[in-house]
């Protein structure tokens, strides 16, 4: 461990981690296929077969992060970060990754729906922001504190490499003079670097139940496509396509006891929160100056004024 660390590892050890426990890294599929010179993931016990990447694997072009290093109570004493969110720190995405744990809260706010990975042609949770590449309708909402965020924008320059957390130096959000200090003046750390800490905490399990949810699914073949169709004012139609939902009438003709199991891994009650969320879409349109003009999913949506 990198000298000057110890309160990481207390820090883990409090929060669930053993350090009996095998913990790799494993480079990510986006940067392995642009041949990136640095492995910067997450790769947690046992978890190897799905990583955490620097950046979502549809944008992980945009900026190559390449001055990433253990974080260090000594050297980053005085490191500020803004946690603010803006399109210039990378909070411009219209469909983010998501885990199970934050259904309960996500559904008030966003849609949320299925997508498939380009690299990995498996499908992943993910929470709708916008309509289009690069549109995030919550930006300005983010402000105010009862808006959440998804826990993989929460974590900003942060990441793990084995037992260490990491920073990257070179993200547009550290340094800033009026950001969120990392360490208190006796180098133990702030509250913001404890929040932080918690949400590896929840991703760490988190990455391995959602893939087990979505997997049942796909296996019992409850996803389906859904077909998003906006409308402007000006009579213009957008579609937005890649979209995937929980199939309502798959769903109402699988045998009891399949049903079952999904109430007794707790499945069912994800399923009703991503049907619940589709009401979310016409609001979201209404963000844009949007009009659906079809149903999603069985789901009954009021119209767009």
């Amino acid at each position: 461990m990198t000298r000057g660390l110890g309160w990481v590892r207390r820090a883990l050890i409090l929060l669930g981690w053993s350090p009996g426990k095998k913990v790799q890294a494993r480079e990510s599929a986006c940067s392995r296929t642009r041949n990136l010179t640095r492995a910067i993931i997450v790769g947690y016990d046992g978890f190897d077969k799905q990583i955490l990447s620097v950046q979502d694997t549809t944008s992980c072009h945009r900026r190559l992060m390449t001055n990433i290093v253990p974080l260090n109570e000594v050297t980053h004493r005085s490191l500020k970060v803004d946690t603010g969110a803006s399109a210039a720190y990378g909070d411009n995405q219209h469909f983010v990754r998501v885990i199970v744990s934050e259904f309960p809260k996500l559904v008030v706010q966003y849609p949320i729906l299925f997508s498939l990975d380009r690299n990995t042609g498996q499908f992943y949770c993910g929470a709708m922001l916008g309509f289009d590449e690069g549109e995030n309708l919550f930006l300005e909402q983010w402000t105010e504190r009862e808006f959440y965020r998804p826990l993989g924008l929460q974590r900003g320059p942060f990441y793990t490499r084995g037992e260490e957390i990491e920073i990257d130096l070179d993200h547009p959000r550290v340094g800033a003079e009026r950001g969120q200090p990392i360490f208190t003046e006796l180098g133990q750390p702030t509250k913001y670097l404890q929040n932080i800490i918690w949400a590896f905490q929840d991703l760490r399990p988190g990455i391995e139940t959602t893939q087990t949810f979505v997997a049942t699914l796909a296996e019992l073949k409850l996803i389906e496509p859904v077909e998003v169709e906006v409308k402007f004012r000006d009579g213009s139609i957008h579609q937005c396509a890649g979209l995937y939902s929980v199939s309502q009438d798959t769903l109402s003709r699988l045998p009891d006891t399949a049903v079952l199991e999904l109430f007794r891994g707790g499945y069912l009650r994800l399923i009703h929160y991503m049907i619940a969320s589709l009401k979310q879409i016409p609001v979201l349109a209404r963000k844009k100056i949007l009009k659906p003009t079809k149903g999603l999913a069985g789901a009954r949506e009021p119209a767009v004024g």
